[in-house]
């Protein structure tokens, strides 16, 4: 069954040269537009040759080239393909991801151990008994003489 379109008065515009409008170069497109009628009506016919009325599309008018339970059997299907690749990807992505993960977790140890050694190497080459052992087999410097100072008070006779 074929729908046709419900044909009501509409606005469209002037065709030709209607009297009391100015044509020529360039002013086609400011025409002003003149009612047309519906067939069958007693009003007065619109100037100008009948033109075709353009109708839009509906849903019903599109034919699919295959039958409409076939179509939705195969956008179910790719649907599910494109799940079920994704669902893959995703998995795969997971593996991978974990994987890098722990080798950086491996690295990460290996350079905190790193890191500790260095402390302590830092921590013995800064120590109070081998710079002052440094200081006085390599650059000779000596120990300084321990010099005691006792204040006598002063005596209540003088």
């Amino acid at each position: 069954m074929r729908l046709r379109p419900r044909r009501a008065a509409t606005w469209l515009p002037a065709q030709g040269s209607a009297p009391g409008h100015r044509t020529g170069v360039g002013l086609s497109r400011f025409r002003l537009p003149t009612f047309r009628r519906r067939r069958g009506s007693s009003w007065a016919p619109a100037q100008g040759p009948k033109t075709k009325v353009r109708r839009r599309l509906s849903l019903k008018d599109v034919r699919l080239p295959i039958p409409a339970d076939m179509a939705i059997a195969l956008a179910v299907a790719v649907l599910v393909g494109g799940l079920s690749f994704l669902y893959i990807h995703q998995g795969t992505m997971l593996r991978a991801l974990t994987a890098d993960h722990e080798a950086l977790q491996e690295n990460l140890t290996e350079l905190e151990e790193i890191n500790h050694t260095l402390r302590l190497e830092i921590a013995e080459a800064f120590s109070l008994p081998r710079v002052s052992k440094y200081a006085t087999e390599h650059l000779g410097m000596i120990q300084p003489s321990t010099t005691r100072y006792v204040r006598v008070p002063p005596s209540s006779d003088e």
